[in-house]
């Protein structure tokens, strides 16, 4: 992964919560900041919103003093713009299904989660809701040494989530493709809305470049009748 670009997640909680038919789980993301794809994007955005600034400031000059010159140049920006625009869009839409987030760090991190969560089982609520509820969704026990790691307490038992079948099943393979998952889906979303947001942009800027058109020919025309 690209560390300029940030890791895919920096911070995972999770909270559990039953639902009506007894299944649980939802994992919440509390501070996610994405491939390199999407730095991209964002810079590319933040640096075309400048542009359009100044373009604009452009146009309205154009507008106020007359001016053809500036108008084309509005135009000429609009026009670069929408091209920018338009490829933002279309590298957004097909680079949704190039996100990877079953990475070494996240595996490290989802691994971690689930270590402390083992070990803080009978410390905290927090943690013993957080493991009861990976342990009845992927049907497994623990993390690297799976029931072994609760056994290592002979003062405490296993959990009644861990199923005497999947004792010696480890939590750790199947919460990071479950993790991993949810982020590319929710990496791909994001994208998708960053592509629907270009071309609405491009579409903004295809209006942007009429008018000033109109401009320029109602210019045009009025200086040759004034001329005539």
């Amino acid at each position: 992964m690209d560390d300029n670009a940030g890791r895919y997640v920096e911070q995972l909680t999770s909270s559990a919560t039953s639902t009506s038919n007894g299944d649980v789980l939802i994992v919440s993301y509390s501070q996610v900041t994405g491939s390199s794809l999407v730095s991209t994007l964002a810079y590319l955005f933040i640096g075309l919103g400048c542009v359009i600034v100044f373009a604009t400031f452009i146009g309205c000059c154009g507008a106020i003093r007359e001016s053809q010159c500036l108008l084309f140049t509005f135009f000429a920006s609009l026009f670069v713009i929408f091209v920018i625009l338009v490829g933002i869009g279309i590298w957004a839409f097909a680079g949704r299904k190039d996100v990877d987030a079953h990475t070494v760090e996240l595996q490290q991190i989802t691994n971690k989660m689930i270590q402390e969560g083992v070990s803080n089982y009978y410390r905290n609520n927090e943690s013993s809701r957080f493991m009861d509820t990976v342990q009845k969704k992927f049907r497994c026990c623990g993390a690297d040494n799976a029931a072994g790691d609760y056994e290592k307490d002979r003062t405490k038992s296993v959990p009644a989530t861990c199923e005497v079948k999947y004792r010696r099943r480890s939590c750790l393979p199947s919460y990071f493709r479950y993790v991993g998952d949810q982020f590319e889906k929710f990496m791909e979303d994001r994208l998708v809305v960053a592509a629907g947001v270009a071309i609405a942009l491009a579409i903004y800027m295809m209006i942007g470049m009429t008018v000033s058109m109109l401009l320029c020919y109602a210019l045009k025309d009025r200086t040759w009748n004034t001329n005539a």
